[in-house]
């Protein structure tokens, strides 16, 4: 038995999409289908390599991009911008996993990065998206 639904047009035809975190795992396996869907997908991650190969594969863009830095998800969303002159989709995928142990073992610099990546990294991203599209309803 298959599921889904069968459309006769790609869903996500003409969308533009940044996705951090977008060169494995979850990120690379939801940039493969979008593309496939129509959309125009931007990949920001700091593994270059394997960014620059899944981009270069879905006729996507790549841009080195650290979450915890808010310039380099500024500038994964300018490139959107740059390349379709729009964003319709802000796929805050990147992050890393949490530290094993009690807390009260917990090692404080490893946990503020932690923090950085999982939860300042979704806010810069959010906060940089939002910009955009509000921006581009109103014009």
């Amino acid at each position: 038995m298959q599921f889904g639904l069968v459309f006769k047009a790609p869903l996500l035809t003409g969308k533009v999409a940044v996705i951090t975190g977008g060169t494995r795992g979850i990120g690379a396996a939801t940039a493969k289908p979008f593309a496939q869907n129509g959309a125009h997908v931007v990949i920001a991650d700091i593994l270059d390599d394997l960014g620059v190969n899944l981009a270069e594969s879905i006729r996507g863009r790549y841009i080195h991009c650290d979450v915890m830095n808010e310039a380099d998800v500024e500038a994964a969303v300018q490139l959107a911008l740059e390349w379709k002159d729009r964003l319709d989709i802000m796929f805050n995928n990147a992050g890393i996993p949490g530290y094993g142990g009690s807390i009260t073992n917990i090692d404080i610099e490893k946990f503020k990065h932690l923090f950085s990546v999982n939860v300042n990294g979704i806010v810069h991203g959010i906060k940089r998206a939002a910009r955009a599209m509000i921006q581009y309803e109103q014009s």
